[in-house]
């Protein structure tokens, strides 16, 4: 049951995320086209370890959740991207204004912490605390130097963007 609690919860909030990192892209308007470039190599690489993880869960959820649920569960995801854009377009103010700019700080801030919250609840606490790991804790210090090397990275490449 936790398996699959834990993949509805992955599955809802990696859905939720991309579609609001896809808004923040179809808001942005064509003055921002540096801000565009970098959102879309963001993306490419966020959608790229999202579905890692979201594989993972649902690899360690298969037999429970049934084919499917695994097919719908990679439909929506796949999906979710572009309903955010087409949805950014269609609600995007025309000109540079400060609407625009307080609805793209705010969509932003929105997909970061939905993104913290699947990293911190949805993945490291449910993997570090893993009953295999009880007795090797040097993986557990291991685990978490890389999560913090990857912390570290997403903060330059925010500083950086």
């Amino acid at each position: 049951l936790k398996d699959l609690i834990t993949a509805y919860a992955m599955e809802i909030s990696t859905a939720m995320h991309s579609v609001i990192i896809g808004f923040d892209l179809g808001i942005l308007t064509q003055d921002d086209i540096s801000t565009i470039r970098i959102l879309f190599a963001v993306l490419v690489f966020h959608q790229f370890a999202e579905g890692l993880g979201l594989g993972s869960v649902i690899k360690t959820s298969e037999k429970q959740l049934g084919s499917a649920k695994i097919i719908t569960f990679i439909s929506v995801f796949s999906c979710t991207v572009s309903i955010g854009v087409i949805l950014g377009l269609s609600i995007k103010p025309d000109d540079e204004s400060d609407l625009q700019k307080g609805l793209e700080g705010s969509v932003t801030s929105i997909a970061a912490g939905s993104m913290l919250y699947i990293a911190l609840v949805e993945l490291v606490g449910i993997y570090f605390n893993l009953p295999e790991l009880e007795k090797e804790g040097w993986k557990k210090i291991g685990m978490l130097g890389l999560f913090f090397l990857g912390a570290a990275v997403l903060g330059i490449i925010g500083i950086w963007a």
